[in-house]
């Protein structure tokens, strides 16, 4: 049981779900997640708004994230911000 290594570089505001492919992740596969916000060139940076990972659901071939971007508990990042879920994964 080797564990791998990803990311998946996306992009939103409040919370929602997005899915990234991933041709070795299976359903019993076991994922841990985080995030971080982007600068304009890609590379990780500390920002303002608070980026949470609340939900992780392998799938067949791909994995399914709830993230939220938000200003606060209650109110969304007020326009779109790049960021990056970095995972690790055991099947």
């Amino acid at each position: 049981m080797d564990a791998q290594l990803a990311f998946a570089d996306h992009g939103g505001t409040g919370p929602f779900w997005f899915t990234t492919p991933n041709g070795g992740i299976e359903p019993g596969s076991r994922v841990t997640a985080s995030i971080c916000e982007l600068d304009a060139n890609g590379n990780p940076q500390t920002g303002a708004a608070v980026m949470t990972v609340q939900n992780v659901v392998p799938l067949n071939s791909e994995i399914a994230f709830h993230v939220s971007i938000m200003q606060d508990a209650v109110n969304p990042w007020p326009n779109p911000l790049n960021f990056r879920v970095s995972y690790m994964f055991v099947t």
